[in-house]
């Protein structure tokens, strides 16, 4: 088990051809059982703790190679905004933690669709009621916390059996009372189709554009 190879966030052929095999050790120790998940500058993987064998979404970067600090800072804004809000209606935070070449954050693994995939199928008047309460619910745990998605859409909405509906993916977050902007000038963070125009236009926002979108 010591001389398992790391994960790292860029390719390796290591985790494309014996997943399981890969350890994440760490404080706690995770095995990858496979990839669920690429964004640029992260891989995310569904995973083993193996102290219980709790299955897992470990989010992963590779610290060594990286070359843009500012995804790094926004990694660990991430794991922060996360660790800050405890509710059901928010992805679970298990730990943060680095290893030699990567830092990597854990989160709940909710196995099957999202809430993308269920607007696909017709909703009636009820279950549509219920699903915007919850998400009205998770706005007021991240605005209470002070903390703005700034990327909310129905992808970053996942579906629990019971069909709670987490908000996940807290990568361009910012936490108003701390955190600084971190915009170039200019440049929108976003998606643009859920975007208040003056987010379109790089400008800084505020809990109305969580609302708006």
């Amino acid at each position: 088990m010591r001389g398992a190879p790391l994960v790292r966030a860029e390719p390796a052929p290591i985790l494309q051809d014996h997943p399981e095999q890969t350890i994440v050790r760490g404080p706690t120790g995770y095995r990858t059982l496979r990839k669920i998940d690429i964004e640029t500058q992260s891989r995310i993987y569904l995973a083993n703790r193996l102290s219980d064998g709790l299955e897992v979404a470990l989010k992963i970067i590779a610290v060594n190679i990286l070359t843009d600090q500012l995804v790094l800072e926004r990694f660990r804004r991430e794991a922060a905004a996360l660790q800050a809000m405890r509710s059901p209606y928010v992805v679970r935070f298990h730990e943060h933690a680095f290893e030699v070449d990567c830092e990597y954050l854990v989160m709940a693994h909710l196995p099957g669709s999202g809430l993308r995939v269920r607007m696909k199928e017709p909703l009636d008047v009820q279950t549509s009621v219920a699903f915007v309460l919850q998400l009205l619910l998770a706005l007021d745990v991240r605005h209470t916390t002070r903390v703005v998605h700034r990327d909310s859409k129905p992808t970053n909405v996942l579906m629990h059996s019971s069909d709670t509906l987490p908000v996940t993916d807290f990568g361009v977050s910012r936490r108003l009372d701390s955190d600084p902007e971190h915009t170039t000038d200019g440049m929108p963070i976003g998606t643009p189709a859920y975007m208040r125009p003056e987010q379109c236009m790089g400008r800084p926002v505020d809990e109305r554009a969580d609302i708006c979108q």
